[in-house]
């Protein structure tokens, strides 16, 4: 997800490896509007790609680098800030 400029709230309808945007994975989440949102993922959001599944819920707030995944079983938070070195 990375940083966003407004609020992300959506259950993920699919998630491909988009050969249009150079192979990087790509979650497509439809929000609480029947908006659809296309993101794609670069270097260590792999983690989330990989873990994220069809039907889970997606939080993310404006202006933050954090993003909430949750299902039936299970909450998890991710952190996309990357250390430089």
């Amino acid at each position: 997800m990375g940083w966003t400029d407004f609020n992300v709230c959506g259950i993920v309808v699919d998630k491909n490896i988009n050969e249009k945007a150079h192979n990087h994975p790509t979650i497509i989440l439809r929000d609480t509007s029947g908006q659809q949102l296309n993101f794609v993922f670069q270097t260590n959001e792999k983690e989330f790609y990989n873990y994220v599944q069809i039907g889970d819920s997606v939080l993310s707030k404006k202006n933050s680098f954090r993003a909430k995944v949750w299902n039936d079983t299970s909450i998890r938070e991710f952190d996309f800030i990357e250390e430089v070195y």
